[in-house]
């Protein structure tokens, strides 16, 4: 069990996150897209901040010797989703940049194309 000021503490970053997140979303920094597996995140901080005894309940559900091994295991849960869709995102720029740069020789190529026509009919 975690202590009473810990709890308070641990409530107070979390809706300091929260916060900053609004932040980013507000100056443009990051996309509402991009911020809702942030918002989960806090989400779920908050309820183990208000509620610290879930932890030690999934602990005992799945057969983990201590609760922090179950902190763990969701921060690493957790990381791994992000992972995947920052992944997600940076496949889908690359084939979007890929396609750009395509078109950008493309139309490079008509330019140079119209230049020459024009210097062969002087």
């Amino acid at each position: 069990m975690i202590g009473f000021q810990l709890q308070i503490f641990l409530i107070v970053l979390t809706f300091t996150f929260m916060g900053y997140i609004i932040h980013l979303i507000r100056n443009e920094t990051i996309e509402l897209k991009y911020s809702l597996l942030w918002f989960c995140l806090g989400l779920i901080l908050i309820i183990l901040s208000f509620f610290p005894k879930i932890v030690i309940y999934l602990s005992q559900l799945f057969g983990i010797g201590l609760p922090v091994n179950t902190l763990y295991l969701v921060a690493i849960f957790f990381i791994i989703i992000i992972l995947m869709s920052l992944t997600i995102v940076i496949s889908k720029m690359h084939r979007i940049i890929i396609k750009l740069t395509q078109e950008i020789s493309l139309l490079k190529l008509k330019v140079e194309n119209k230049n020459f026509d024009s210097c062969n009919e002087k």
